[in-house]
């Protein structure tokens, strides 16, 4: 059970961090908004 947290929470944070990422590349004012 534990392992499975770590694995979900760890795709949770990736797929957010790309995310992100691709926002900031697609639109760089929603970096200055924050």
């Amino acid at each position: 059970v534990q392992a499975m947290m770590l694995f979900f929470v760890a795709v949770f944070i990736t797929v957010n961090v790309v995310a992100d990422l691709c926002y900031a590349v697609l639109d760089p004012r929603i970096r200055l908004a924050g």
